[in-house]
């Protein structure tokens, strides 16, 4: 850890030319989605946007599908944000009272909008909570007053019932994957904002970089199904985005123009990110991020100059209107919607590109290297595929037949010593595309110490792994617990089914 932001800095650099060097593969066509006053903040696979929309009894929560926009209404006495969407159409967002301070979370389904339980509901303080992100399963993850009014923290509502993070008090989550895997912000003792990634009951912390080199950790809590979290790290003053996946950084982007500050706003499960930043100090400017080909290029000089819209709206400014900054977000299908200031007035738009993007797979392993028996995690990202197989691997692990398609991830361990390569070949508009990874299982060694080929230096891998295994011997021969799943069962592997009605 102590040299990362140097070869965060150094690998920077390196990609920068060679993102230059690609052509985007498409432009973008404008929609205006209904008129003034309206602001869009998410969006799903299928097309459809929510937001919040200005009517004249208030700020109401709407559906954009097909070109028509729908006003889904709010609870009496509030104000409705939609601000998440999951491919069945059901929307999650906040309510905010029109009269006085506070906010609760409510879940739109089937036509009707429904109030979310909080953690301290019925008691004197009663009530807090939010509703942030919505997964295929119809999990929800927000936060909430606790039931001794002392914080607000981060939870997941799973059949309509929240559930505390084991994450630092006062936290909220903000992003959420079909894996269960969620996202968010915890205010730690020294009063410092930190981002936190739970799934199966752990938490990780994945920018906390503090060595001396590396600071000011910071995303806007999205996170999609291969675990990909983005972040930056701020190194004397400058923005190195960063995305963390399986617990490793990996730099992506290099600052744009000197920004003070880049922030990615969301992730698809393509590994497309929507991105702000802040040139010398100026705000605000509005970027888009492509992991296949891998570039970047300002949203704005995406343009179809065919489109009418195109020379009246700049897109620089959908991360500046004057009510606050509003995010944007992308589908997998590379489809964005954003708020820009329309003489004053909030107004949303929806992009959509000219042609379809260029079919790809991304295949990840993390560790790369493992002894006999220890987890790692298979992950894949993929765009503008039908469907996908993974072949390779061994025997008995796991790996192998049909995968989901919209990323995901697999844990696998492997019994016997030996490189094993997993594969995933999908199928594209232009033909298969195809992605491999290896991983290295490393056999334990019998001896005290690694054995030696002669007089060479071993190898650092196998080093490593005889280190693991006799440290793994020498802490079971002391402490011995019985072994199994200790997880609550929502924990181990989340349904399909949708929650029933709340």
């Amino acid at each position: 850890m102590r040299h990362c932001c140097k070869r965060l800095v150094i690998l920077t650099l390196l990609i920068t030319a060679a993102e230059a060097a690609h052509a985007w593969p498409t432009l973008y066509r404008i929609t205006q989605i209904g008129g003034p006053g309206v602001t869009a903040y998410a969006i799903n696979n299928v097309g459809q946007v929510t937001g919040s929309m200005a009517t004249a009894n208030g700020t109401h929560a709407f559906l954009y599908q097909a070109g028509k926009l729908t006003d889904i209404g709010s609870v009496a006495g509030y104000d409705a944000t939609g601000l998440a969407i999951n491919d069945a159409g059901q929307i999650v967002g906040d309510l905010t009272p029109q009269q006085g301070q506070g906010s609760l979370g409510f879940l739109y389904s089937n036509g009707m909008m429904t109030v979310l339980p909080t953690l301290d509901a019925g008691t004197a303080h009663c009530c807090y909570g939010t509703a942030r992100a919505i997964n295929s399963s119809g999990q929800v993850a927000g936060s909430s007053r606790t039931a001794d009014g002392s914080s607000v923290v981060a939870v997941i509502y799973t059949n309509g019932s929240p559930r505390e993070l084991a994450v630092a008090p006062s936290s909220y989550a903000s992003g959420l994957n079909d894996y269960g895997q969620a996202t968010g912000s915890e205010q730690t003792q020294a009063q410092i904002p930190t981002q936190f990634v739970y799934g199966d009951g752990k938490v990780t912390r994945p920018f906390m970089l503090n060595n001396g080199e590396c600071s000011g950790q910071w995303g806007d809590g999205a996170i999609n199904n291969a675990g990909q979290v983005p972040g930056y790290c701020l190194l004397s003053g400058t923005s190195i985005v960063v995305i963390s996946a399986q617990g490793a950084l990996q730099p992506l982007l290099p600052d744009y123009a000197h920004s003070d500050s880049t922030t990615a706003t969301s992730i698809n499960n393509a590994g497309q990110m929507t991105l702000y930043a802040n040139p010398a100090g100026v705000c605000c400017a509005a970027w888009l991020y492509s992991a296949s080909p891998v570039q970047w290029a300002a949203l704005d000089s995406l343009k179809d100059p065919a489109d009418p819209l195109s020379s009246a709206v700049n897109l620089s400014e959908l991360t500046n209107p004057p009510f606050g900054r509003a995010p944007m977000a992308i589908n997998d299908e590379g489809w964005i919607v954003g708020t820009f200031n329309n003489a004053g007035t909030p107004s949303a738009l929806l992009l959509t590109p000219v042609t379809p993007y260029p079919s790809a797979v991304d295949v990840t392993a993390s560790p790369s290297a493992v002894a006999i028996g220890a987890p790692f995690t298979v992950a894949w990202t993929d765009q503008s595929v039908s469907a996908c197989t993974a072949s390779g691997g061994n025997s008995g692990d796991g790996w192998g037949g049909s995968v989901p398609t919209h990323g995901g991830q697999q844990q696998l361990t492997e019994e016997t010593a030996g490189v094993r390569t997993f594969t995933l070949t999908c199928a594209g508009a232009a033909g298969a595309v195809k992605s491999s990874v290896s991983v290295n299982v490393l056999a334990p060694v019998d001896a005290g110490i690694p054995a030696s080929s002669g007089g060479g230096s071993e190898d650092p891998w196998s080093l490593l792994g005889a280190i693991s295994v006799l440290l793994s011997r020498h802490l079971r021969s002391r402490w011995r617990r019985p072994r199994g799943n200790s997880l609550p069962p929502d924990e181990q592997r989340f349904g399909s089914a949708l929650p029933p009605a709340l």
